[in-house]
């Protein structure tokens, strides 16, 4: 988790040195953000099923990491809605002395419908150069769970079946985001923030019926399709 929390303070420090223009700012009618994410799962490390008690596949995964997409349509000067695409991974399954899913991983692939709630660019101190933003987004997702070992012994008819190692499996859920983005110029900027998600899921290959996670993301911001031109003063001049 520090080289990751690292990580994120080296993206940062490197967008800063972009050149800054110190003229008024306006907003964009489409802005595209791309981000690296890392974050831990948040729930017990226990499944309950009836009368029995299996470790929790997600909940005891200690690292998840990945990128993201995201491309945001400006409707007004304080809403915004669009389209996110992430892929992250997940794996290093740790469960006291059990290593049932030691050797399993996941791959989760999500389409998310952001809905932001943000304040409007201005020429007012703060306001000039930042954004602040809440957002809100339903989101569909498969999570490719596969391990190297097998998980179950199966027969029939006194044979052994090998059983199944992998599973694609389909989850639907709910993001909700806080952050605060930051302007060099009218065509770049860098953001940072903070989510907490939930998640519905079903698996033939682990118990688990939901997961949340909550990440922290920093990445660039590109502003395409200007509503007009204007001149910029550079802070060299």
């Amino acid at each position: 988790m520090k080289n990751r929390i690292f990580l994120l303070i080296t993206i940062v420090c490197f967008l800063c040195r972009i050149h800054i223009s110190k003229a008024q700012l306006i907003d964009n009618k489409i802005n595209v953000y791309a981000s690296y994410n890392t974050g831990i799962f948040h729930g017990k490390g226990q499944v309950y099923n009836g009368n029995f008690i299996f470790p929790s596949f997600y909940n005891n995964l200690d690292n998840i990491k990945g990128l993201s997409m995201k491309f945001l349509f400006n409707k007004s000067p304080h809403l915004s809605y669009g389209i996110k695409v992430s892929r992250n991974e997940a794996s290093d399954w740790n469960y006291g002395n059990d290593n049932f899913y030691s050797d399993s991983k996941a791959e989760m692939k999500t389409l998310a419908i952001p809905i932001q709630f943000h304040n409007k660019l201005s020429k007012y101190k703060l306001n000039s150069h930042f954004r602040f933003y809440a957002e809100i987004a339903p989101l569909i997702g498969i999570s490719s769970f596969s391990s190297t070992s097998e998980l179950f012994l199966v027969q029939k008819s006194g044979i052994d079946i090998i059983s199944p190692t992998a599973s694609d499996d389909f989850y639907f859920g709910l993001n909700g985001s806080t952050g605060i983005e930051y302007a060099f110029s009218q065509s770049i900027g860098m953001f940072i923030s903070y989510s907490l998600e939930y998640n519905r899921i079903k698996s033939s290959l682990y118990n688990d019926n939901n997961f949340s996670v909550s990440q922290f993301n920093a990445g660039i911001i590109v502003k395409l399709l200007k509503d007009k031109k204007f001149q910029y003063k550079s802070q060299y001049e």
